[in-house]
């Protein structure tokens, strides 16, 4: 999951490999983005001017990208 909260944002990795549960009940304030259909894993990239946060499933799907400059 990616929460954006006064434009400060956070991410929740819970996909790691040791079991994926269905989230349940209403996302939080700020929640952008929510996924539960597979593992994977957070590869954040970073240069001298942006950091790129991206969320990709084992299979290598892009889920999710977040840049930061």
């Amino acid at each position: 999951e990616r929460i954006v909260l006064n434009g400060f944002p956070y991410f929740v990795n819970g996909s790691g490999g040791a079991g994926l549960l269905p989230f349940t009940g209403t996302p939080v304030a700020g929640s952008v983005i929510r996924y539960d259909a597979d593992c994977g894993a957070l590869r954040i990239e970073a240069s001298c001017s942006k950091l790129n946060f991206q969320f990709r499933t084992v299979a290598g799907t892009l889920v999710d990208s977040y840049d930061i400059t």
